[in-house]
């Protein structure tokens, strides 16, 4: 009797389990493979990308990263650039 009842609560369990996998969201990874907000050497190159003649300060500007922060990527996104 225990028995039967054992399997039956591990059957009920095991579709218990099967549901809520079949409803896991986990978080999905971005156009560039990562998880979450893309990083701040990402921003830089996709935006002198897209604005090749821009300068520095419109970059700091238009993503509202620090100028320090865009003078480092800055010449790293210019280096990928050449090659």
């Amino acid at each position: 009797m225990q028995e039967e009842i054992l399997v039956t609560m591990s059957k009920q369990l095991e579709e218990i389990i099967n549901l809520l996998n079949m409803f896991d969201e986990r978080p999905q990874k971005n156009s560039h493979g990562r998880i979450g907000r893309p990083t701040k050497d990402y921003i830089v190159a996709r935006y002198r990308k897209y604005k090749p003649n821009a300068t520095r300060m419109q970059c700091v500007r238009d993503t509202k990263l620090s100028i320090k922060t865009v003078s480092k990527y800055w010449e790293l996104s210019a280096e990928e650039k050449e090659e």
